[in-house]
């Protein structure tokens, strides 16, 4: 395979990093893949990193995680003490966050909701206290005390919350991030995450949701492979930065994929800012800027399509709507109705359609379009994926490596 199996110790050479910065970096930049990752917030290219970081200490042959220098990290070190208390106060925050939205949303129906409670009280007055300090509320001086794991199980147990957490985002008005949403469904998780020596699994890291600030890079070998992916904050603040990111990318030394990850279940999400457009609109909204920019046309384009799972939950929860709205919403945001199994009548309780791929296709047939008309002269690759799924996400950076390897056999400029 050529230059994909040199070793990283052929020497050294002083280069400049993405961020400007001298480091030290091996001769052999060309035989490094360069992933430039971007996407908006929530989804959920964080989790993508994370779950590779957790792959490299499951499958230590097949991925490694190296620092600055391609040294290799020690997968013992991957995820030091420091960073994994870090994450458990992370999701204490957005618990504690959920929490105080969700009796809000509450006492929006019913003006007197647990107003005599002591638990809300206290969620509301600690969660007012993070927002209304000088720092990020993800600051490590924000500690969130184990008390709160007690009041939280109090208040999704009470009978005018549950149906709000059982709703689609859409539907119940409310926004709760898809990790956050894994814990809440099991009081157990809970109870782990309020106990000081409980351990983060692996399932517990890829569900934290914290937002990416910045740009990031790390560096990884998948099997054959040396991937370097730069990751690129989601929110809006960030993203007007992309276009001075994405000019520096695209001298960097190596072969280049743009690697687009968009989230299918925010279909029906409304974008809070702007009125009549979903998260999905958005997003579609900011992959062709990106690719109407200059260069970016050298660029091979992978998207995935992330969230899977929790499309097909969404779309299994609207289905179930008595008046068939929820059939009628799907047809309109997505352009395609949902079929019915068969021998069932319409608005049935267990009405779902017979396949969901035909629904992910609708989504990833709107990107084709858009890479047809922005950049069809270059190849393409997509995937559904479900960055919280370990299994499915190792076939799928397999597939990627493949598909990386048959490139480089296939275009005569790689060999």
């Amino acid at each position: 395979m050529g230059s994909l199996c040199s070793r990283e110790e052929d020497g050294e050479d002083a280069m400049t990093t993405m961020n400007g910065t001298g480091k030290s970096k091996t001769k052999k930049e060309s035989d490094i893949i360069h992933f430039f990752m971007l996407g908006i917030e929530g989804a959920g290219k964080t989790t993508i990193i994370r779950q590779l970081k957790c792959l490299c200490m499951q499958k230590p042959h097949n991925y490694q995680m190296y620092d600055d220098g391609w040294n290799l990290i020690d997968r013992e070190k991957i995820f030091d003490n420091y960073e994994l208390e870090g994450l458990k106060n992370v999701v204490r925050i957005n618990l504690l966050t959920a929490a105080a939205s969700l009796i809000r949303k509450a006492r929006d129906r019913d003006e007197e909701f647990l107003r005599s409670s002591t638990a809300a009280a206290a969620i509301l007055r600690r969660c007012s206290q993070l927002y209304e300090g000088e720092v990020d509320i993800y600051d490590h001086s924000n500690q969130i005390e184990d008390e709160y794991g007690g009041f939280i199980i109090e208040i999704i147990s009470d009978p005018q919350v549950v149906p709000l957490l059982e709703q689609p985002i859409g539907v119940a008005g409310l926004k709760i991030e898809d990790g956050t949403r894994y814990f809440l469904k099991d009081e157990g998780r809970i109870r782990n995450i309020f106990t000081d020596s409980y351990q983060l699994t692996n399932d517990d890291i890829v569900h934290v949701r914290k937002p990416t600030v910045s740009f990031k890079s790390y560096k990884f070998r998948i099997k054959q492979l040396r991937v370097e992916i730069h990751d690129m904050g989601g929110q809006k603040s960030e993203l007007v930065k992309i276009p001075q990111f994405m000019r520096q990318f695209l001298t960097t030394s190596g072969h280049c994929f743009l690697l687009y990850v968009s989230s299918l279940a925010a279909f029906q999400e409304p974008d809070k800012d702007s009125k009549g457009r979903t998260v999905l609109d958005k997003s579609a909204a900011i992959f062709k800027l990106v690719l109407e920019m200059s260069g970016v046309d050298e660029c091979t384009v992978m998207i995935f399509f992330n969230k899977q799972d929790r499309f097909e939950e969404i779309c299994r929860e609207m289905l179930q709507n008595d008046d068939g709205e929820g059939k009628r919403q799907i047809e309109k945001l997505l352009g395609v109705p949902p079929k019915l199994p068969k021998n069932q009548k319409e608005g049935g309780k267990k009405n779902k359609p017979e396949n969901y791929d035909y629904l992910k296709d609708s989504i990833r047939n709107r990107f084709k379009e858009i890479l047809k008309n922005n950049n069809d002269k270059k190849s393409y690759y997509m995937k559904y994926t479900q960055a919280t799924d370990a299994q499915l996400m190792s076939t799928i950076f397999y597939a990627v490596e493949n598909e990386i390897i048959s490139a480089f056999f296939t275009q005569a400029r790689y060999l």
